[in-house]
């Protein structure tokens, strides 16, 4: 006997930063709700405080256009834990922020892999 999977509120968090991230979530978006899924879909950009997260897509865009090789050496940054001051308290802000735009029942729990 074959039983349907449970039906979830599942939210979805992408970045505006480019179309290849907002075409993948809402394409993501589509299919689960397609699924009979809630789902919230959540912009990274808007859950930045004091919409760093516009100065960010600016800079991001500005970045790519006139020194494309830098973004490879900022994910490794970013990648490394060395990520101090305004920078980390930046990311505790944007985490907290994210969690609670989840709600705390879905913060908790793991994406699958």
């Amino acid at each position: 006997m074959h039983h349907p999977a449970a039906r979830q509120r599942i939210v979805v968090v992408s970045a505006s930063f480019g179309a290849g991230h907002d075409g993948a979530a809402a394409e993501l978006t589509r299919r689960l709700r397609a699924g009979g899924h809630q789902v919230d879909r959540r912009d990274f950009v808007d859950l930045v405080p004091r919409r760093a997260g516009v100065l960010l897509r600016g800079l991001y865009r500005r970045q790519l256009t006139t020194l494309p090789r830098t973004w490879g050496w900022l994910l490794a940054l970013a990648g490394s834990q060395r990520l101090t001051g305004g920078a980390a308290a930046l990311t505790a802000a944007t985490d907290a922020a994210m969690q609670a735009a989840v709600g705390t029942d879905a913060a908790h729990q793991a994406v699958p892999r």
